[in-house]
């Protein structure tokens, strides 16, 4: 006699998706735990949809909010699982990647080329440290299209905030350098001297 809310099929999704993973979990079947993420990315998307009414989304901004709210659900599986943390890691960074880019072809805005920025430096610091040649030259052109966006909007715009975002950008860079060469350096150090070399 009523319809049935999105907040019923979402709770389904969700529930689905938890059984689905803890199943694969305890019975170490690969597939199964992955298979998680379908039900998990339906019931972000439906259980957003009341959120972005309420809160009178456009179509970006839903996109955006879609990919932060399924990267938080699949770090959660990715938390509590060791044979398929870096699946879902992965899924969650190359989700958000497309999200921020997409946005950023379609309808620019400044969250997408802050977000882009944000999985750039990710991507970037992950593929330095690992010597990931993809990973790395795919962080430095994510974050290098989402740091221009941000300077076209700031520049256009003028307002306060895209300046302290430019700002904010530019500390966690210098912070990022300045850790990735502390890891360096540790790396090099904790390396066994070849032979030969007086200890």
């Amino acid at each position: 006699f009523y319809d049935v809310s999105n907040l019923f099929w979402g709770a389904i999704l969700a529930a689905g998706a938890i059984a689905l993973f803890v199943l694969g979990r305890q019975r170490k079947e690969l597939p199964v735990e992955r298979a998680a993420i379908i039900p998990a990315l339906l019931a972000v998307a439906i259980l957003l949809e009341p959120v972005g009414e309420w809160a009178r989304f456009d179509l970006s901004s839903y996109w955006m909010s879609f990919g932060v709210a399924s990267a938080v659900a699949l770090l959660a599986f990715a938390w509590h699982s060791t044979r398929s943390k870096h699946f879902f890691i992965q899924t969650a960074v190359i989700l958000n990647a497309a999200t921020a880019t997409l946005t950023l072809l379609i309808d620019p805005r400044p969250w997408a080329a802050l977000q882009a920025v944000a999985v750039g430096l990710g991507l970037l610091s992950y593929g330095w440290v690992n010597d990931r040649k993809p990973a790395l030259y795919s962080g430095i052109a994510l974050g290098a299209f989402g740091f221009i966006i941000e300077v076209v909007h700031a520049i256009e715009v003028f307002q306060p905030s895209g300046w302290l975002a430019l700002a904010g950008f530019g500390f966690a860079l210098v912070g990022l350098t300045a850790w990735l060469e502390h890891r360096n350096r540790a790396a090099k150090v904790s390396q066994p001297l070849p032979e030969g070399l007086p200890q």
